[in-house]
């Protein structure tokens, strides 16, 4: 078993028995519901930013060339692509995310 084998297994472990934490402010990562989410937007004081994000492609490998093309036609100016690294590729983008807006 090479070390990027072990990395991946102990992460699938750790993952399924942590409790996730935010690395920025090490409070605890928990599911909202809507109304929790909603507070905390309207909590914020004047002169905060929040960005609002939209899934547009999850979990496929490529270029998004076309996707974004198309989200460009659609009126987006900007939008996100998350890679992760594997072995085999430099970087595979698997998600892809469309900015819907930047409050501020």
């Amino acid at each position: 078993m090479g070390t990027t084998e072990a990395h991946d297994y102990l992460r699938l472990l750790y993952s399924s028995i942590g409790t996730p934490h935010c690395p920025l402010c090490g409070n605890e990562i928990s599911r909202q519901t809507t109304e929790q989410i909603l507070q905390h937007v309207l909590g914020l004081r004047p002169g905060d930013r929040i960005m609002v994000l939209a899934p547009v492609v999850r979990g496929r490998k490529g270029e998004f060339k076309k996707d974004l093309e198309k989200l460009a036609r659609q009126g987006f100016v900007r939008a996100r692509e998350l890679a992760r690294i594997s072995r085999r590729e430099a970087a595979a983008v698997d998600l892809l995310q469309a900015l819907q807006a930047r409050l501020a």
